[in-house]
C-alpha cells in the first residue's frame, strides 16, 4: 500500500514563547528532522509533505537536499487549512498526518497504523489518560471524569485520502478542528484507535524543548 505523509510545521509555536520548535536543534539535528527520517525509510511512503509557514520556509528548503522524497509547501492560516494543503496535493490513496513537533514515533507505530488503514477509513493512535481529568467553570469543579474512558490522541493520524478530502468540503475547517478524525466523527465514520507510544509527546512548551534534549541524550 503506497502512503503519503504531511508532515505540519506551520504552527506559530505561540506556547513557546514564539521559539519555532520545529526547527530548533537538538544534537545537531531539527526537531522535525527526527520524524521525517522515520518515515523516509518505511517502504510504503512514497512521499512526505513538510508544510510550513513564511517564517519557516527558506530553513525547510535545506532539507530537500537530504530527503529524496520530500516536498515542501505552504500552510494556511489554521492547523485544518494547513493539513488540507497537504493533502490536497498528496498522490497516494492513503495519507497519514504527524504533527512535526512530534520527534518521537517509531516504525513499529507507523506501520500499525498503515496495517488498519487497509480496513479502516480513519485510525488514529491513543494513549490512556493518567491523571484525573476535572471541568472546571467560574473557579469551581463542575464535573470530575472517568478517565478509564479517557484517551490522549497522538499523531501519525491515518486517512482515506478521498473521504477526507470530500469531509473538507461537508465541514467548517476553523480552530474548532484540532484534528482531522473530528471530522470522521462529525460524518458518524468510524474512527479506529491503535495502541500509541507515551515517548510520543508533542513538543509545545521550553520545557518540552528540554525534555526532548534529555531524551535525545539518553537514547544516544
Amino acid at each position: 500500500m503506497d502512503v503519503s505523509v504531511v508532515i505540519v510545521a506551520a504552527g506559530r509555536s505561540t506556547r513557546a514563547n514564539g521559539i519555532d520548535k520545529n526547527f530548533v536543534k537538538i544534537d545537531r539535528k531539527f526537531i522535525v528532522e527526527f520524524s521525517i527520517d522515520v518515515f523516509s525509510k518505511i517502504d510504503f511512503v512514497k512521499e512526505i509533505i513538510l508544510v510550513l509557514n513564511d517564517d519557516n520556509f527558506e530553513k525547510g528548503k535545506h532539507l530537500l537536499d537530504r530527503y529524496k522524497n520530500l516536498v515542501i509547501i505552504k500552510g494556511g492560516d489554521i492547523r485544518a487549512l494547513s493539513v488540507k494543503n497537504g493533502v490536497e496535493v498528496a498522490k497516494s490513496s492513503k495519507v497519514l498526518v504527524h504533527d512535526g513537533a512530534r520527534p518521537f514515533i517509531n516504525k513499529e507505530l507507523i506501520i500499525r497504523i498503515i496495517e488498519n488503514l487497509e480496513y479502516f477509513k480513519c485510525v488514529i493512535p491513543v494513549i490512556p489518560v493518567r491523571q484525573t481529568i476535572k471541568e472546571v467553570e467560574n473557579g469551581f469543579v463542575k464535573k470530575t471524569f472517568d478517565r478509564t474512558k479517557l484517551f490522549e490522541v497522538q499523531t501519525p493520524e491515518g486517512f482515506d485520502r478521498l473521504t477526507l478530502l470530500q469531509l473538507y468540503n461537508s465541514f467548517i475547517l476553523d480552530e474548532s478542528i484540532f484534528d482531522e478524525s473530528i471530522l470522521f466523527e462529525k460524518a458518524n465514520i468510524p474512527v479506529k484507535v491503535v495502541s500509541g507510544l507515551y515517548e510520543n509527546f508533542k513538543i509545545t512548551t521550553p520545557l518540552d524543548i528540554f525534555l526532548a534534549e534529555m531524551i535525545v541524550r539518553t537514547w544516544k
